[in-house]
């Protein structure tokens, strides 16, 4: 982890690099050191606690993670597997598929159960639903 200070047109900028689990390296700029010191603080009070800190992870789209998650769940009988297909298919792609991770929110979420739920499905679908 390290602040490095630049040069700019617009005046000086500091970055700071860091490493993600795999060994690979971010950086992020800010315009003032302290800005930079805090966000190097939170990096590393995250780092500590197990979490994983990549800012570009918000950008990717719900599908992107669906299909991931679902090719990694090896443990999933043909039925299971075909019945979160469905469920994703026809109740959560049309809804969330092309958002992006860091725009979906408790509020979203609980806005399309209260909609699913006035459609007039039953509250144990609703759980199966939200499970997946």
């Amino acid at each position: 982890m390290s602040i490095t200070r630049r040069e700019t047109k617009l005046g000086p900028r500091f970055d700071v690099e860091w490493r993600l689990p795999d060994r690979s390296k971010r950086r992020k700029s800010f315009k003032t050191e302290r800005e930079a010191r805090v966000f190097e603080a939170a990096i590393v009070t995250k780092s500590v606690s197990g979490d994983v800190v990549d800012p570009r992870a918000g950008r990717i789209m719900l599908a992107t993670v669906y299909q991931s998650w679902l090719a990694s769940r090896l443990d999933l009988s043909p039925k299971v597997r075909r019945g979160y297909e469905d469920i994703w298919r026809l109740r959560i792609e049309p809804r969330f598929g092309g958002w992006s991770v860091g725009k979906i929110d408790h509020q979203s979420i609980q806005k399309w159960v209260n909609e699913l739920a006035e459609s007039g499905l039953s509250p144990r679908t609703l759980r199966w639903f939200i499970r997946c």
